[in-house]
């Protein structure tokens, strides 16, 4: 009985080191063949990289980010009332209202305009 109960220890300890091992072994894969790929697209000119349109990026995670905080809020004002889990919603409600206040600033700006023009 108790060799079984250390087997399933050892099994317990081992598990996990092995999940991150072999986790960690696909990630580096991963990285090793993309940027093999990439070397190669460079070599061959193949395909241009597009500009990051950081202004609607930001519209779109503002906006996001605002609706799930609203809910999220709203939710736990109804099930608990004013607590501290109260902040999981505020968090993401008042960074999407952050994201979405850049953008009605970049676009006063005329950040738009500049940003939207692609290179080609």
């Amino acid at each position: 009985m108790d060799s079984a109960t250390v087997a399933v220890q050892v099994m317990i300890t081992v598990i996990p080191i092995v999940g991150i091992l072999m986790g960690g072994a696909v990630i580096i894969l991963f990285l090793i063949l993309n940027h093999k790929q990439k070397m190669a697209m460079i070599r061959h000119n193949y395909g241009s990289k597009q500009p990051i349109d950081i202004v609607w990026i930001s519209l779109f995670a503002g906006l996001l980010l605002t609706f799930i905080g609203f809910v999220m809020s709203l939710f736990f004002i109804i099930k608990e009332g004013v607590e501290y889990s109260l902040l999981s919603g505020i968090v993401p409600l008042a960074a999407g209202m952050g994201l979405m206040i850049f953008f009605t600033i970049a676009r006063k700006s005329g950040q738009i305009d500049k940003s939207s023009e692609r290179k080609e």
